[in-house]
């Protein structure tokens, strides 16, 4: 056989051998249309002996620099390895919507079809089906920040079935324009109403999610107020109780109250004011000096990822023991209804 014919066929067999990450490195891929960087940790994942998926959206200014900001300054590598879950990090489609290259989250008129929801919806997908991943699909979680955060709304209305628990950093409320970020525009009822719509035939799935919302109080591009509305429209799709349980949390620099509201099972939603803050990620520790990073305020990577892996219903739901225990990193182990 000629060595042309030869290489062309060795060339076709490894370009159809599924793709592998180095356990402990980043690697950059391309999945569903969107520049991905890939992060599997060395360390065993903590949960129901499988991995979970963290898929986590930058913000619009941050779109054009590949998402190394996020790869770089959230501190979700740490957190990764913490828990050993697996992290996707990805740019939108295209270089995003807008002129700053935002997630499209604008709006009502979402499907599982249009407007990045097929993305990022194909992306969990093709990992979900890459064996050597290891990720249970009942351990898969979407978190943002800005036009990301206001994704995390939008997708955890439309794909109930596929995000257990999602983080919302600073991300306008669902329906709202890209000229409602500075006053709030929308209202409790009304998001509650736009999300149930979107979940549809789904909405059965919002029974067993939970949401994490965070935000600076001194964020002058995402008007703060819209955490409170937020956070209240998921405590109604999920028919969380309305007493609630407020928590401080020490900053290095900026502190923060926790507010959560839960049921018989435990909490359900958390939303975390962070005094101080302005329209920014909160990584806790750490360097960089990006203009919506911050270096000075809580952990959010942490605080999030313990949220969810001790209150994930359809885990927990699974065991039948009145009483699961979730196996958390020593540095972070809580009770499980904590």
């Amino acid at each position: 056989m000629p060595v042309f014919v030869v290489l062309c066929l060795l060339f076709i067999v490894v370009s159809a051998l599924p793709t592998t990450v180095n356990a402990g490195q980043w690697q950059k891929e391309e999945i569903a249309s969107m520049p991905t960087q890939l992060y599997v940790p060395s360390t065993a994942p903590q949960l129901a002996g499988k991995r979970a998926l963290m898929v986590s959206l930058g913000g619009c200014g941050q779109q054009a620099k590949g998402n190394t900001e996020f790869q770089q300054q959230s501190n979700w590598q740490q957190t990764a390895d913490d828990y050993g879950l697996v992290l996707a990090l990805p740019n939108a489609p295209d270089g995003g919507v807008l002129a700053y290259g935002c997630w499209d989250y604008y709006g009502a008129q979402h499907s599982r079809d249009n407007r990045h929801n097929d993305n990022l919806l194909a992306l969990v997908s093709d990992l979900l089906q890459r064996e050597s991943l290891n990720i249970d699909s009942n351990q898969v979680y979407l978190s943002g920040l800005s036009s990301g955060g206001a994704m995390v709304n939008v997708l955890m209305c439309l794909a109930p079935d596929v995000f257990a628990g999602g983080g919302n950093a600073a991300g306008p409320a669902l329906g709202t324009s890209a000229l409602q970020t500075l006053q709030v525009a929308t209202d409790t009822q009304s998001v509650t109403e736009a999300c149930l719509a979107l979940a549809g035939d789904k909405r059965e799935f919002l029974n067993t999610q939970v949401m994490s919302v965070v935000w600076g109080s001194e964020d002058a591009i995402a008007n703060p107020g819209y955490a409170e509305v937020i956070a209240q429209s998921f405590v109604s799709l999920y028919g969380a109780d309305a007493s609630n349980v407020a928590n401080p949390i020490t900053g290095i620099q900026f502190n923060a109250q926790e507010t959560r509201w839960g049921d018989e099972q435990g909490p359900r939603v958390s939303l975390t004011m962070i005094h101080g803050l302005g329209h920014a990620w909160p990584a806790g520790g750490g360097s960089g000096a990006s203009a919506f990073m911050d270096n000075q305020s809580i952990n959010y990577p942490a605080l999030l990822a313990r949220f969810l892996f001790a209150n994930n219903r359809r885990v927990h739901n699974l065991n039948p023991s009145p009483s699961p225990v979730v196996m958390l990193p020593p540095s972070v182990r809580t009770n499980p209804r904590d």
